[in-house]
């Protein structure tokens, strides 16, 4: 655990610093939107396979109505740790506006 937490000799920072952002790169409301959608899709799934394993819709709903209270919390909570993750996350550069030089413009 201790190897974690050394520098790196190039950057200086921490392997965690170096792999966590201080804030999120994405919203909150971004994430529960892709919690709530996935769930959808994924609640599905989990119905058609339990229907298809037990030959029971009622205990394929049931299954699937389980499932989705316990892994909206579960998504949403992993969703948020991952949007803090930096590595694989390709900076996009921003381009920055000329400036103009106040002295330049009056001549």
């Amino acid at each position: 655990m201790r190897r974690w937490a050394t520098s790196n000799h190039r950057t200086g920072r921490s392997v965690i610093e170096t792999i966590l952002a201080p804030k999120s790169h994405t919203t909150q409301t971004r994430s529960l939107a892709k919690t709530i959608t996935w769930r959808a899709l994924a609640s599905v799934d989990t119905f058609i396979l339990g229907w298809i394993v037990t030959g029971s819709m009622m205990f394929a709903g049931s299954i699937a109505s389980l499932e989705v209270l316990t892994k909206l919390v579960l998504y949403y909570l992993h969703e948020r740790a991952w949007a803090r993750v930096v590595w694989g996350v390709v900076p996009v550069p921003v381009p920055v506006p000329a400036t103009i030089n106040p002295s330049a413009a009056s001549h």
